[in-house]
């Protein structure tokens, strides 16, 4: 299947699932499968975990298919919305959040980034998990899930001036401990 589909195809697709056609749910697995897994496994990096999260948002889909509306907005677009809403379950689930090992980071840097790089983003994760466990949730939902504030007001219930202004002691207090 190609990479990229085109919007018309995924609405015809959404279209026919909705009349309960089995291959059309099934070219939509196997095209959203691969790219539902890869943003999982890069925000979680857990296997397992992200290929629970993928498959909880295939059955969020299917069980919700008949109120996705085209007029409304495109296929793809709704599904999105599906799986970064599950993320922030999972997230708030979790309670705490547990951030990147040494590790991890090293796997994701690309090795044509220069080493002092690296050694501030694993400086970043280590002050990251010292911080208060809401002070935590704010970072992953600001900076690691790139939240804007409108969508963290929904997630977090909390107004979004007071958002900002957590959002900006954090940075504060992660630039103190970094800068001396």
């Amino acid at each position: 299947m190609p990479k990229f589909l085109k919007k018309s195809y995924l609405n015809t697709l959404a279209a026919s699932i909705q009349k309960g056609n089995p291959h059309a749910a099934t070219a939509m697995f196997g095209y959203f499968n691969p790219l539902f897994f890869g943003h999982f496994i890069k925000k979680v990096m857990n296997r397992d975990v992200a290929e629970d999260l993928t498959q909880d948002v295939f059955l969020r889909i299917l069980k919700n298919i008949q109120h996705f509306n085209e007029s409304a907005g495109d296929f793809s677009a709704w599904v999105w919305r599906i799986a970064k809403n599950r993320l922030i379950d999972y997230y708030r689930e979790k309670k705490t959040i547990s951030f990147f090992d040494l590790e991890t980071i090293q796997t994701l840097t690309d090795e044509n980034e220069n080493l002092s790089e690296k050694i501030m983003v694993e400086k970043i994760y280590r002050l990251v998990k010292k911080l208060h466990p809401k002070e935590q949730q704010l970072f992953t939902l600001r900076f690691v899930l790139g939240l804007s504030y409108k969508e963290m007001v929904k997630t977090t219930h909390k107004s979004e001036t007071s958002l900002r202004v957590a959002v900006h002691r954090i940075k504060n207090k992660l630039k103190k401990i970094i800068h001396g």
